[in-house]
Parts: structure tokens; sequence; C-alpha cells
């Protein structure tokens, strides 16, 4: 009996694998004894996301359970709701794939394979997976980050040059004012930065110049 459970452990594990597959799974109940109430257990259907590396070379692969209650959908759950993406993955019922239950289980806990997860599915997945680990939140910082540092390294007096040379060539040129006005859209896209907010904060600082130079003028 040993051998044979022996055996059929071997030949679970030599199963291939793939990255996106949906299995039915048995989650040891025990896993509730250690990760408390809310754990996934028993036989239900799991997403693998572990990669092929390890998929074809390791005794253990990374799962996330799948759940058919759907009425608590958080951002970190991706919901598998269509014909096609339920069909994919042998699913009869709308579910939600748990991002935040992520689990590492020996392949022999792998029953029976139930379909596989499409490409757009598996993004979003992925995207679930982001929302939970915080790397959405890390990649916004960063996006913040550079576009402070664009916005420190931008030349507002060579924009404003741009801008004055720009309003010179209106009544002149109309074919000169059109690349201008290109050129100077193009160099504050470089840095991220809106033109028209810029031109906005040029004829500010004229009027500021302006009513300047009214009050020295009354003053005299």
């Amino acid at each position: 009996m040993l051998k044979g459970l022996e055996a059929l452990k071997s030949i679970q594990r030599n199963m291939e694998i793939k990255r996106g597959d949906v299995w039915i799974v048995d989650i040891p109940k025990e896993a509730r004894e250690i990760f408390g109430n809310n754990i996934q257990i028993g036989l239900r259907p799991c997403i693998i996301i572990s990669g092929e590396g390890n998929n074809r070379h390791a005794n253990i692969v990374n799962i996330l359970p799948i759940s058919s209650k759907v009425n608590k959908v958080y951002p970190q759950h991706t919901e598998i709701n269509t014909y096609d993406d339920l069909r994919d993955c042998g699913l009869s019922k709308r579910s939600i794939v748990l991002s935040e239950q992520m689990m590492t289980i020996d392949k022999s806990k792998l029953i029976d394979k139930l379909g596989r997860a499409n490409s757009k599915l598996m993004e979003r997945v992925e995207k679930g997976l982001d929302v939970q680990q915080g790397k959405n939140l890390r990649d916004v910082s960063r996006g913040n980050y550079i576009q402070n540092l664009n916005k420190q390294n931008f030349s507002f007096k060579k924009a404003f040059d741009k801008i004055t040379m720009l309003n010179k060539a209106k009544e002149l040129d109309a074919e000169l004012y059109m690349y201008l006005y290109s050129e100077l859209k193009e160099y504050c896209e470089s840095y991220k930065i809106k033109y028209y907010e810029v031109v906005s904060k040029y004829n500010n600082s004229r009027l500021n110049s302006a009513m300047m130079n009214d009050m020295v003028s009354v003053s005299c």
C-alpha cells in the first residue's frame, strides 16, 4: 500500500504543470489550524502561479485558491465571470481568484486538471497579485518621483523664450508660428509637463510684470 502511494505521488510530481493551469487541489484541513479559519481548505479549484522552471523541476508549486463566493470582491481579487474565461478554466460558476491566499503546496495534492486560464485572464490575475503585494503603490510612487524630477530639471526660462518667439511669429509667418508651437509643445512633453500650463504661467508673469511697471510709473 505504501509503495503504491509513493508511486502515485511520483507520477503526480512528474505531471506536466504550467503557470495558468487550473487544478482541483486537496488543501489539507490542517492549514486552518496553522493559518486560521479564513484559509480555503478541502477539494477546490486553484490556479498555478509558480514559474515554469519551478513547475518542471520542483516538488512544490505556488497556487491561488478560487472561490465561487463572490458576494465580496476586493481589488486584489480577479473575477472569472465571462463565458470564455469560465470555459477555459473548466468552471461552471462565476468565481474569484483569491490573491491574498497564495499557498505553496506539494504536487501530490494536485488531483485533476480542469483547464487553463487564457492570457488576458492571467494578466488580470497578475494585477491582482500586484495589488496584494503593494507593487502598484510602489509603481505610483516611482512615477511621482520621476515626474517631480522632470519638473525640477525643466527650464521655464527656456520655455518662456520659446513663447516670446512664438508671439513674435504669430503676426509675421504662419508656417514659422506652427513650427515654433510644435517645438514648444515637444519640449514641454519631453518633461511630462502640460504646455498650456507653461503658457498660463508665462501670461501670469507678464501680467504681474505689467502691474509692477504701472506701480512704478504712478510712484514717479
